[in-house]
C-alpha cells in the first residue's frame, strides 16, 4: 500500500499537467486490500481515513527501522522516530494537582494528532489555548494524591 502511495505522489510531483486527473486505481486497490473497512464504495470520514493512513505509515516505518537496526543493539535502546512522528508527533504533559495538599502528579503522553474543538471565526492559536486551559474535575472525579487518600 505504501509503495502505491509513493507511486501516486511521484506521478503527481513529476506531472507537467496543471489540470487533470491521475490514475489512483492502484492506490485505491491497495487500500481496500489493506483494510476491510475501506473495501467498499461507501463514503468514509476523511479524518478516520487520514488517521488510519498515518498510523499505517508510522507502524510500517517502525517495523522497517527495527528490521534494519536489529543487529545494532545501541539502536534498540533509542529507536529512530518514524517520518510521521517527526512531522506530526508531539508530547502532551498532563498535570494533576491534589485538591487538599496541592501535591502534583505529571504524566507525559506522546501523540500524533490532537482533537481540537474548532469554532467559526476563531484562530488555530485560540483553539490550542482553549485546549490547554486548566480544568477542575467534578467533585466525584477530584484528584487525590496517594498521601491524602481522602475521598
Amino acid at each position: 500500500m505504501l509503495l502505491e502511495l509513493q507511486e501516486l505522489f511521484r506521478s503527481l510531483e513529476s506531472s507537467k499537467k496543471i489540470k487533470g486527473h491521475f490514475n489512483h486505481k492502484k492506490f485505491m486497490h491497495a487500500i481496500k486490500k489493506s483494510n476491510v473497512l475501506f473495501d467498499n464504495d461507501d463514503h468514509h470520514d476523511s479524518h478516520e481515513f487520514i488517521n488510519w493512513l498515518l498510523d499505517e505509515i508510522h507502524e510500517t516505518s517502525l517495523r522497517t527501522n527495527r528490521l534494519t537496526n536489529s543487529s545494532q543493539s545501541a539502536q534498540e535502546d533509542n529507536p529512530m522516530p518514524s517520518l510521521v512522528q517527526e512531522l506530526f508527533g508531539g508530547k502532551l504533559l498532563n498535570t494533576f494537582t491534589c485538591v487538599f495538599c496541592e501535591a502534583t502528579n505529571k504524566r507525559e503522553e506522546q501523540f500524533l494528532n490532537l482533537s481540537l474543538d474548532i469554532e467559526m471565526n476563531t484562530s488555530l492559536s485560540y483553539c490550542l489555548k482553549r485546549f490547554s486551559f486548566k480544568e477542575l474535575l467534578n467533585k466525584k472525579d477530584k484528584f487525590y494524591c496517594e498521601q491524602c487518600q481522602t475521598k
